[in-house]
């Protein structure tokens, strides 16, 4: 697989995107994703994007890359109001993958941008996020 620069990461040209895909509750479902996801390993497209609006599907990617998770690099977003909601979503998207590193970091739809931006300005200076970036239709 070839990678590109985004910023001091080498990412996949090919990641995979997880909105409705991996919202997913049913074991069997979940199985199915954890076969894509051995495929993903086996073809080396491991930049995984997802978002709390994509439903189940942080849950998802944290319980299908347990045990493996240095093999991937992880992106979502923060997509709501207010500085402690703010906050409480992206707690949440660590626990739910089930990582203390997110690879990349956005604020979705530029979303409330001015109470997200110091939060994970903050938390890219503790060594918790790699990137911050911004998403937009």
């Amino acid at each position: 697989m070839e990678n590109r620069k985004l910023g001091h990461l080498d990412v996949p040209v090919i990641g995979l995107g997880t909105a409705r895909t991996f919202d997913v509750e049913a074991p069997a479902e979940i199985a199915l994703r954890q076969q894509v996801m051995d495929e993903c390993v086996h073809h080396r497209t491991t930049f995984i994007d997802s978002s709390p609006m994509y439903g189940r599907s942080e849950r998802v990617i944290g319980l299908t890359t347990d045990g493996r998770r240095d093999k991937f690099q992880f992106a979502t977003k923060v997509w709501c109001s207010g500085k402690t909601q703010g906050e409480a979503q992206i707690a949440e998207s660590f626990r739910l993958f089930k990582t203390d590193y997110v690879e990349l970091f956005q604020i979705h739809n530029l979303v409330d941008w001015k109470s997200h931006l110091g939060t994970l300005e903050r938390l890219r200076d503790q060594g918790k996020i790699g990137l911050i970036g911004i998403t937009h239709y």
